[in-house]
């Protein structure tokens, strides 16, 4: 969106004459700053191409601009022909095709053919066309309408398919681009300013300049990180000198990651390093500190799910991000409890209860809040059968609060006690409720305390009315869980 720009101490976009992008400037700076892909999802109109053909136009690039909907191979590569000894192709160059170009948007992308999806893939993540790099492309760009999603009021954008979901996956931040109604009131009168149309976005070079020093500045912080994971790597403490915001910064994303999965919302391992580089972005953007506000942004901008037509739900993002935060920025305690709930493996919380707990305290708040937050679950019942006969004994380092919340869990179990009603077809036997034969299955396959602590376990379920889609898996958890505890507290 584009209006004549006559305003001081404006950010980059608005000294370029673009509006309505101020609350997403520092996520588009970031994409700069680390020359990873971005791609904009919007409506018609939104300002995608032609914030991007700005940028480039300020920049001074060699800039290309395709329509992916139109685009044919021979566009971007040009007409193929024999070299003069006839032993290899080369490629008829023309002021469109790719060969030369500094910075490519991809605009509606999510309109091109499927096979064209597949050439474009090694152009946006490995700068490569037909095999061969593209020594000077540095910026990556994509543009695309919602798939799935209303254009005007109830029809759908026909055309705009879901991006495959590997191409979807390069892009290193996927952006969500404002429409009328989100726009403030000055945005709005900028916007439709009558005179805005066809200036060139000059801005007398300062977002180059800022750019250049920026990124020096970026790639010095991305290679501060290697000693820290380095170390990490060797279990060893990093040497004086090297920043603790590496070591925040790193286990941010790796508390995301984690969180994200438990959370139901998968993204590839790949998208670990991408956040990286966008979040060292942020912290220069953010005058080289760490604030809570950009890391939120910047993880919800990461993920690509829109850009095959899939809803994430933001609250999800937001309690992740809190967690993430929590567990990599604050200290003592309460970093240690967020990192314990951030695990989902019953039997390696236990082991952190044993080895790393910084406190009583701690060790027994962590249970506490866990007993609380999944109280309707399998996994309480689990924790407390596998730690309650230690606890009791004074072998696990948890206070009375937690010892007894478990033992009242515990006690519910190992003597349960309760009515069973069912329902069945007239002409169906009443004999057995029906997940006791698939239970019975499991516990037969058991033998001695395993096979009695299954029983316990499995009929307790029954009367709580808890269904295990694989109680084979549930009961092997139960047991592993024993024996971590057994090993712990040396019994």
């Amino acid at each position: 969106m584009r209006a004549i720009c006559n305003f001081k101490d404006q950010g980059f976009l608005k000294r370029l004459g673009v509006y309505g992008f101020e609350p997403l400037e520092k996520i588009i700076l970031a994409a700069l700053i680390t020359m990873d892909p971005l791609l904009l999802i919007g409506k018609s109109g939104t300002g995608k191409t032609f914030l991007l053909n700005s940028i480039s136009e300020a920049l001074g690039l060699v800039h290309r601009h395709y329509n992916a909907s139109l685009i044919s191979f021979d566009d971007l590569v040009g007409f193929p022909y024999p070299d003069e000894n006839k032993t290899s192709i080369r490629y008829m160059e023309t002021p469109a095709t790719v060969w030369g170009a500094e910075s490519v948007l991809v605009d509606e992308i999510s309109r091109c053919k499927p096979e064209h999806q597949n050439r474009l893939f090694s152009l946006v993540y490995e700068r490569r066309i037909q095999g061969i790099p593209l020594e000077i492309l540095r910026y990556r760009w994509a543009a695309m309408n919602p798939c799935g999603m209303d254009g005007d009021s109830d029809g759908d954008y026909l055309g705009s398919e879901p991006l495959d979901q590997a191409l979807a996956d390069r892009f290193g931040l996927i952006v969500q681009v404002a429409d009328w109604q989100d726009l403030n009131k000055e945005d709005q009168l900028l916007v439709a300013n009558p005179a805005g149309d066809g200036e060139l976005s000059d801005d007398a070079g300062v977002l180059k300049g800022w750019l250049e020093s920026t990124q020096k500045r970026f790639f010095q912080l991305v290679e501060e990180c290697r000693p820290v994971i380095k170390a990490a790597v060797k279990g060893e403490t990093p040497h004086n000198g090297i920043p603790i915001r590496h070591q925040c910064m790193l286990e941010y994303v790796i508390a995301a990651m984690k969180g994200l999965l438990n959370a139901g919302i998968r993204v590839s391992p790949r998208r670990a390093r991408m956040i990286s580089r966008s979040l060292i972005a942020g912290y220069i953007l953010d005058g080289e500190q760490a604030k809570q506000e950009t890391y939120r942004q910047i993880l919800e901008c990461s993920i690509p799910f829109a850009a095959w037509g899939a809803s994430v739900d933001q609250n999800k993002i937001h309690a992740v991000h809190r967690l993430a935060w929590d567990a990599a920025f604050d200290k003592g305690d309460k970093a240690w409890i967020h990192k314990f709930h951030l695990e989902t493996d019953p039997a390696k919380q236990i082991e952190m209860l044993f080895r790393n707990a910084p406190s009583k305290d701690a060790a027994s708040m962590a249970v506490c809040e866990m007993l609380a937050s999944q109280k309707h679950g399998d996994k309480p019942a689990i924790m407390a059968l596998a730690l309650y006969p230690a606890a009791a004994m004074g072998k696990t380092p948890i206070g009375s609060d937690a010892v007894n919340e478990l033992g009242r869990i515990a006690q519910e179990i190992l003597e349960v006690d309760g009515t069973v009603t069912w329902q069945v077809p007239n002409t169906a036997s009443p004999a057995h409720h029906p997940e006791y034969t698939r239970y019975g299955k499991v516990i037969a396959d058991l033998k001695g305390a395993r096979q009695e602590r299954a029983q316990q376990f499995f009929f307790w379920s029954i009367i709580k009315g808890i269904v295990y889609k694989d109680p084979v898996k549930v009961e092997q958890v139960l047991n592993e869980c024993i024996k971590t505890v057994k090993r712990e507290a040396k019994l």
